[in-house]
Formats: structure tokens, sequence, C-alpha cells
């Protein structure tokens, strides 16, 4: 009993700092920070809809040559984020105080 009470207690341990992050984040201040994570999440799922089309079925066609994506340039485009943003939050004035767990989730989520 001791045991899955302990797990128990090690799992809210482990929320804790994800919860602070997440007060954090819906704090006014981070409204910048919050808007650029979405721009940025934003460019992998935004579709062009002049390229989309609806065939004879009326099923979605994409005819655009560019809808395949390149992995390569994905991944530095998102290494190219994660180091711009690791350091806006570094900055910022909601984390320039923070613990060193605090700064592991903020880099965990980001």
């Amino acid at each position: 009993m001791a045991s899955s009470y302990s797990r128990s207690q090690q799992q809210q341990q482990r929320a804790m700092p994800f919860q602070l992050f997440l007060e954090k984040m819906r704090q006014p201040s981070a409204a910048e920070l919050v808007s650029g994570i979405k721009q940025f999440i934003n460019t992998f799922v935004v579709v062009d809809e002049v390229d989309v089309g609806v065939d004879e079925e009326g099923k979605s066609e994409n005819n655009s040559s560019n809808s395949q994506r390149d992995p390569a340039k994905d991944s530095e485009k998102i290494q190219r984020f994660l180091r711009e943003y690791a350091e806006k939050f570094r900055r910022h004035s909601l984390w320039r105080n923070c613990s060193q767990e605090e700064v592991e989730v903020r880099s965990f989520f980001l």
C-alpha cells in the first residue's frame, strides 16, 4: 500500500512543475510567447487553400507540387525555433528567477 501511495506522490510531484509552467503561460505577460509558439505550429499545419481542390467524388485533392515536407528543412526550422525560444524564455520576466526544475520542464515542452 505504501508503494502505491509513493508512486502517486511521485506522479503529483512531477506534475507540479508542468502545472506551474502552464500557469505562467496563462499570464498576460506571456502572451507574446504563446502567440509566437502558436504561429510556429501553424507553419506546419496550415494548408494554402488555393492549392486544395475537390475531385469528382467530392474528396479533397492537393494540387500543390510543394505538398511533401522536407524533413531536413523542417528539422533545421524546429532547431532554430527551439534555440530562439529557449533564449526568449531565459530573458522573460516570468522565468528569469525560476528553479532548475522549472527550467527543465520549460525546456522539455519547447
